[in-house]
């Protein structure tokens, strides 16, 4: 039940390759498929039904009933019964000409108790994919107490019980982070449908890929938004245990907080590209090196901050990025 953020080499001495526009998401522990596929057992569904509430005692215009109800203890569109479909006693009073037993009265047309399901959820509500149970931007379709999460590389979503952990901070599953916001790259990161709805974060809405081995695909439906950061000063943006990337083939280029390691040494970053500790980037020579701004002074005594030769420059919002060397 993981979203982990791949990180691919990003820079060389020689040149910047880029990280990939799109964040891929790796399948693991049973992350999109297994026991328990990213949504578990499911959350305990809502007290009504599919649009909920105590319903109605009467019609929607007749007499003394009430006022067509809140779809009654068990439908979507059904009050608790009730005398009629849109009088109580009477259409607009009295014995009333529409009134009677009523046609869409009684039990309710399609809600049910909420059932013990993944996604009881209150309202109408529609998928971003076909078969889904709610959606995720914005959040619809669950209980106060759950949040709508993509649980499959197909798009399909499910209710899961909200998670602690706020916005752009270090987390490890799914629903580890508060609502609306989901795990991915080891931060919580905002649902989203367009950039648009990306402004409090300074990003960019953009497309979650799904890799298992050497196949990336994009995942139906789920956008996450990129949270602006310095390369060089991450916890500036960034939560703790996580650092700052660049995406240099993003249109602009921009930055992202994900996952970090610990090392800032020379091999530090062979075998887990996510090794080097947060304000470090790590080289295609598995080198940790600190990131610092050309032109400025963030390198220890004795280091000097060359950038790239073009076209390799690392250029996010205006500010010409190295790494302080030797």
């Amino acid at each position: 039940m993981r979203l982990l953020l791949t990180v691919f080499g990003c820079l060389t001495l020689a040149g910047v390759a880029g990280c990939a526009q799109s964040e891929p998401v790796t399948d693991g522990a049973g992350a999109f498929g297994g026991a328990g596929a990213l949504g578990g057992s499911g959350g305990a569904g809502g007290a009504g039904g599919a649009m909920g509430g105590a319903g109605g005692a009467g019609g929607a215009m007749g007499g003394s009933a009430g006022v067509a109800g809140a779809a009654g203890s068990g439908g979507s569109t059904g009050g608790s019964g009730g005398s009629g479909a849109t009088g109580g006693s009477g259409a607009t009073g009295g014995s009333g000409a529409t009134g009677g037993s009523g046609a869409t009265g009684g039990s309710g047309a399609t809600g049910g108790s909420g059932g013990s399901g993944a996604t009881g959820g209150t309202g109408t509500c529609t998928p971003p994919v076909a078969g889904g149970l709610c959606d995720t931007f914005p959040q619809c379709g669950c209980s106060a107490t759950q949040a709508c999460h993509v649980t499959s590389e197909t798009g399909i979503t499910s209710c899961l019980p909200v998670g602690s952990i706020t916005p752009y901070n270090k987390c490890t599953s799914t629903n580890d982070c508060t609502k609306g916001y989901v795990c991915v790259g080891s931060a919580c990161k905002a649902y989203c449908a367009t950039n648009t709805d990306c402004a409090s974060t300074g990003g960019a809405c953009f497309q979650v890929q799904y890799t298992s081995g050497s196949t990336s695909k994009p995942i139906p439906g789920m956008m996450v938004c990129s949270k602006k950061c310095e390369l060089h000063n991450p916890a500036s943006a960034c939560g703790a245990g996580l650092t700052c990337y660049p995406d240099t083939q993003a249109v602009p280029p921009r930055s992202d907080c994900g996952k970090a390691g610990t090392s800032t040494a020379a091999g530090g970053c062979l075998t887990d590209q996510t090794a080097c500790a947060p304000g470090y980037a790590c080289l295609t020579s598995g080198d940790c090196k600190k990131w610092c701004r050309v032109g400025f002074n963030d390198c220890p005594s004795g280091k000097t901050c060359p950038g790239w030769a073009a076209p390799n420059q690392v250029i996010i919002d205006g500010i010409t990025y190295g790494v302080c060397l030797p």
